[in-house]
């Protein structure tokens, strides 16, 4: 009890325990949405009685890869250079009217063009520092879940056999459930395998950019892509005038 008090603390600082009760987003509304609709379409599905022989241990091999492998990719998210991922000048405000097309409530506070400013000029520097924390808290929520599929593989090993011998309405077996209460999670799973190659892609992506710049800049002097290049242009476009044959007779 004596760790508890003193770590609390530490714990809130660092964002992995909310004191505070937490009102569910839009997001997570649809993440609950999304979950309980596949869990019912896989209980509903038709089953055969030696498909708990390769789904339970599928699901723990899984789950255990999963958590055995995660952690080594948690330690490079935390030493991963992120100082490139600086977001330009007005991303703030162009994400909150992003929000706001979506129909998700603002606060007030938020929309004034004091707070813009004041959150716009902290947003580039403060990116590369929250990045990291982000990613970790992702896969501690995956984490999670990962324990949740082991601890339902471990229970469909021991009574999945036994259940998809049972059949009760139009054939429909008890195994069912076990298979709805943990797809949905070993689905996520599956998915966040691609977040390694997909964050390591990007940083390098972005690294690679940045490095190749400086080469052609070393080599000739300017870089082939100018910096406005993906900025609409308010100028008009010099046009060379076009001659008529009359104009150009006698001219080579």
């Amino acid at each position: 009890m004596a760790v508890a008090m003193v770590g609390r603390p530490a714990l809130e600082k660092a964002g992995m325990l909310e004191t505070s009760p937490k009102k569910r987003d839009i997001l997570e509304v649809a993440y609950l949405a999304g979950w309980w609709l596949v869990a019912a379409i896989v209980a509903v599905l038709p089953t055969y009685t030696e498909e708990p022989l390769f789904y339970f241990p599928a699901i723990l091999a899984l789950s255990v890869a999963w958590l055995v492998t995660m952690p080594s990719y948690g330690q490079a998210v935390a030493t991963m250079d992120f100082s490139l991922l600086r977001p330009p000048q007005g991303t703030w405000a162009k994400l909150l009217e992003a929000i706001q097309k979506q129909r998700v409530p603002v606060p007030d506070v938020l929309l004034t063009d004091e707070s813009k400013a004041t959150i716009g000029a902290v947003v580039p520097a403060a990116f590369p520092v929250v990045m990291p924390v982000v990613l970790l808290q992702g896969l501690r929520w995956l984490s999670g879940r990962a324990t949740y599929v082991a601890l339902f593989g471990m229970v469909g090993l021991l009574t999945g056999p036994f259940l998809a011998g049972v059949h009760w309405w139009r054939g429909w077996s008890p195994v069912s459930m076990l298979y709805a209460l943990s797809a949905p999670s070993a689905i996520i799973l599956i998915i966040s395998l691609l977040m390694p190659a997909f964050v390591q892609a990007f940083v390098a992506g972005v690294k690679a950019d940045r490095d190749l710049g400086e080469v052609f800049k070393a080599t000739n002097g300017v870089s082939p892509v100018p910096d406005d290049a993906t900025q609409p242009s308010t100028a008009r476009p010099r046009m060379r005038p076009v001659r008529t044959a009359s104009q150009n007779k006698g001219k080579p």
